[in-house]
C-alpha cells in the first residue's frame, strides 16, 4: 500500500496544504497539514508552494467573503495552471511510494 495524500489550498493557510488521506500516511505523518520538511521537498518546490499559498489568500474578499472573488478569469486560469505545475513537481519529488490527489479549487 502506498502513502496517499491530498494537495490543496485553504483559507487562512499561507502555504499549499498537504494532508494525509489514508491510514498508512497518517501513521507516518500524523494529523494536520504535513510540514514540507517532513516530505523531503526541494527548496525550490517549498518556495513555490509557499508563494502559491500566499497568492491563494488574495482570491477571497476578506472584508466581505460572500462577494465574488477579486480575481479576474485570467488570474484564475493562471493560478490553476501554476498550481497544477506545482502538483506535478510534488508528485515527481515524492516518487512512486505516494499517491497525491489534486484537490485544488478556484472559486468563480
Amino acid at each position: 500500500m502506498k502513502y496517499e495524500l491530498n494537495f490543496f489550498f485553504e483559507w487562512g493557510a499561507n502555504f499549499a496544504s498537504i494532508w494525509c488521506k489514508n491510514q498508512k500516511s497518517f501513521d507516518k505523518f500524523g494529523a494536520g497539514p504535513i510540514p514540507f520538511d517532513n516530505l523531503g521537498l526541494s527548496d525550490s518546490l517549498k518556495l513555490l508552494l509557499l508563494e502559491l499559498g500566499e497568492e491563494y489568500q488574495t482570491a477571497l474578499d476578506w472584508d466581505t467573503p460572500q462577494n465574488p472573488s477579486p480575481w479576474n478569469n485570467e488570474h484564475k486560469e493562471s493560478f490553476k495552471v501554476r498550481s497544477k505545475i506545482a502538483y506535478q513537481k510534488l508528485v515527481e519529488e515524492l516518487g512512486e511510494d505516494y499517491i497525491v490527489n489534486y484537490c485544488v479549487e478556484v472559486y468563480d
